[in-house]
């Protein structure tokens, strides 16, 4: 159960940086995107690295976690977007 909970933490810090991401693509801040790109790699290797070592049993639900947690994440920040007007160009 600890990989799953590591997992939905390492997802909701996955998913800011990724929001992040995207928005430094559309304006075009070319600096910024290395900089988010290596952060979300290393928020990745915090929560998998620790899972590998002392939990090895929880690494499929610490995946699990991170992907359910970026996928309904996405759902509801495009959910908020579109509710709020930020969605239509």
């Amino acid at each position: 159960m600890i990989g799953f909970l590591i997992g939905l933490a390492c997802g909701a810090g996955e998913l800011y940086l990724l929001t992040l991401l995207t928005r430094a693509v559309q304006k075009e801040r070319a600096g910024a995107i290395p900089l988010i790109v290596l952060a979300k790699l290393a928020l990745l290797a915090a929560a998998f690295v620790p899972v590998i070592v002392f939990a090895r049993n929880e690494l499929l639900w610490c995946g699990v976690g991170v992907t359910a947690t970026l996928i309904v994440g996405a759902f509801v920040v495009n959910w908020k977007n579109r509710r709020s007007g930020e969605g239509d160009q």
